[in-house]
């Protein structure tokens, strides 16, 4: 069975190359002769048999169906972004940026994309079948030119006034979620003229306010700070900064320093002998978790001439806590024990207030403080052990330290009027009893009232922050 006029038919019907053509270009034109189709190319050349199939194939693969397949890159300024776009053989986001010559100085990554499909080439005059790319990169400009970090000036705060009791206390710290977006100048847009916090400045200087009263109070002193982890958002390690959350690269860094500083205004405000131990969240995790997928050869990374101390790329080392004698249990979601109450970030969620800590009465055999979910909450249950001893457990949520002002400008992926609010939680132990109670200091509109009558005032401290950091964009335009 003679094979078709290829030749013959294509001279005289030029539409047949340019539907082979687009083939190649856009479909697996190669799988679609194999099967041996009745579609309009098969027809155009009469083909009725596999043979014939198989022989259009070879005369394909002999011809270049890939002409004009050279790399394109197109580069282009929209709004306050840049968007570069390539087709050929590029399939990287790092390989786009060396074709398109990109100055990472000036510009950061924002979102990376890639779509592939076969095709025919010629390679050193053998026909070929390979795969082309069609990649697109969004880059933001650079919050700030690259220079070295200054020092970070923290200072003691005033003492606030002592109260008297006899008692050994423990604060517990709720999620902070230190973070920011960038934007413009109107706030309605990411930008590089103000770093909008998303965490509350008011209420996280609330916190050191209460670590300096109660740890003044006589005749016993502050023993313990707890803080329950989420305290970094790095939103910037999540999906957001693919799509909606832009405002977010190039922050993390800011957002890591101004957590340092706080992080040790409360140490600075404790007495002698407090401990301070940092629960690792599930936002704490994503640096983990981001090498993890990755580049997992770099999690235990050492420094040089510091192997005993905190891998590089740790939460522990990016915040500095060994300086700070803090002590960080991980990894998310770990338990720490005080007084026969576990201590947890937590990771069971409940819609509605008091549900979560019902949840946990109901199948917990212990008290529990936890965080996570942003809301207050304060459950107790008494149980019944040998010779029927009531024990009563507790279990209890502070709440949140970050912004729920409902703007818009909290932390990323809520409701913009979430069900959330602020408060810091006070554990104290009797010491003549050896009994615990647990006690929530609401926080409303930067205000707090303990349990003693004192009414304490947050300040958000921005310009002092702001000059201590060496970083302008935290005052607002």
């Amino acid at each position: 069975m003679s094979a078709p006029d290829f030749e013959g038919l294509l001279a005289a019907r030029p539409e047949i190359v340019q539907a082979l053509t687009s083939y190649a270009k856009h479909r697996d034109w190669a799988q679609f002769l194999r099967k041996g189709g009745r579609g309009p190319i098969l027809n155009a050349f009469g083909i009725v048999t596999s043979a014939h199939v198989a022989q259009l194939w070879r005369w394909c693969s002999g011809r270049d169906m890939a002409e004009g397949k050279t790399q394109k890159i197109e580069t282009k300024i929209k709004g306050d972004a840049l968007e570069v776009k390539a087709e050929g053989m590029i399939r990287s986001l790092e390989q786009l940026i060396e074709a398109a010559e990109v100055d990472l100085d000036k510009w950061c990554p924002a979102g990376f994309k890639a779509n592939t499909w076969p095709t025919a080439m010629r390679i050193d005059d053998r026909p070929v079948v390979v795969r082309l790319w069609q990649v697109s990169a969004r880059f933001l400009p650079r919050l700030a030119p690259v220079v070295p970090m200054s020092p970070i000036k923290a200072t003691p705060r005033a003492r606030a006034t002592p109260a008297t009791t006899g008692r050994e206390v423990c604060i517990v710290i709720p999620d902070t979620q230190h973070g920011f977006r960038a934007l413009s100048k109107d706030m309605r847009s990411a930008g590089r003229d103000y770093l909008a916090p998303m965490h509350d400045r008011r209420a996280c200087d609330l916190a050191v306010q209460m670590v300096q009263h109660l740890g003044r109070s006589e005749p016993a002193t502050l023993a313990h700070v707890v803080l329950l982890g989420d305290h970094l958002d790095a939103s910037e390690l999540s999906k957001y900064p693919d799509g909606k959350g832009l405002e977010h690269i190039g922050t993390i860094g800011h957002a890591a320093r101004e957590l340092h500083w706080w992080l040790a205004q409360l140490v600075q405000a404790a007495p002698p002998g407090c401990t301070f131990t940092m629960l690792e969240g599930n936002h704490d995790a994503r640096l983990h978790r981001k090498l993890t997928e990755g580049a997992p050869m770099l999690k235990g990374l050492k420094p040089a001439g510091d192997h005993e101390g905190a891998p590089m790329l740790s939460m522990r080392r990016l915040l500095g806590l060994d300086a700070l004698g803090i002590d960080y249990v991980g990894p998310y979601n770990p338990s720490h024990w005080l007084w026969g109450i576990r201590f947890t970030h937590g990771d069971t969620v409940r819609s509605g207030g008091g549900k979560t800590a019902a949840a946990l009465a109901a199948k917990r055999p212990h008290s529990e403080i936890y965080g996570h979910i942003h809301r207050r909450e304060l459950v107790a249950r008494t149980v019944y052990g040998p010779g029927e001893v009531p024990r009563v457990l507790q279990f209890a949520s502070p709440g949140t330290l970050c912004a729920i002002n409902g703007d818009g400008l909290g932390p990323p992926g809520y409701d913009t009027r979430p069900d959330w609010q602020q408060g810091i939680g006070v554990v104290v132990k009797d010491l003549d009893a050896g009994t615990v109670s647990i006690m929530l200091v609401p926080i409303e509109a930067g205000r707090a009232v303990l349990p003693d009558g004192s009414i304490f005032i947050g300040e958000e401290r921005t310009e002092e922050i702001a000059t201590a950091l060496d970083c302008p964009q935290m005052v607002k335009p």
